[in-house]
């Protein structure tokens, strides 16, 4: 027979146990999500601004440096891993295919030592097609020096 007074004691610290698990949770729990860039790391700000205006210029070479040595990106389906393959194979050939590229408004996820950011952006291949939208997701690392780098980027559209 089924005895509810057994039960009664550990579901009664169910509540507890939830709060306590959130507090020592990783991370991503304590993540907030928010549009105001002065909420980034001073660092991440910097290099952001970097490879910004490099991708915006469609300058390869000058957003390099801003990609992690072990980098990944996820472009419609194809993947590049590592610095050296996303630039040389995806990278500067994108870039050097497109007539404009404009980067849209962008919301931040923002964690101790990795910042997800979600953003917009429209390019211009050059074939008298116009403007294609579409939309990007990168996640920024904190490296051990401090410095924050592109530890994977995924492009949609």
């Amino acid at each position: 027979m089924f005895d509810r007074r057994r039960f009664a004691r550990p579901l009664a610290l169910l509540p507890i146990l939830v709060v306590v698990l959130a507090a020592v949770s990783p991370a991503g729990v304590r993540a907030q999500a928010t549009q105001d860039t002065t909420r980034l790391p001073e660092a991440l700000r910097e290099t952001r601004a970097k490879f910004n205006d490099a991708i915006t210029r469609r300058d390869a070479a000058a957003a390099a440096p801003c990609f992690a040595e072990d980098a990944v990106v996820n472009f419609g389906g194809e993947v590049y891993t590592g610095r050296e393959s996303v630039v040389n194979n995806w990278l500067a050939p994108t870039l050097g295919a497109l007539m404009s590229l404009r980067i849209g408004g962008a919301t931040f996820t923002v964690a101790e030592d990795e910042v997800v950011e979600t953003a917009s952006h429209g390019v211009d291949p050059g074939d008298g097609s116009g403007e294609q939208a579409g939309s990007h997701v990168v996640h920024w690392k904190r490296m051990p020096d401090g410095s924050w780098l592109v530890a994977k980027l995924e492009v949609h559209g």
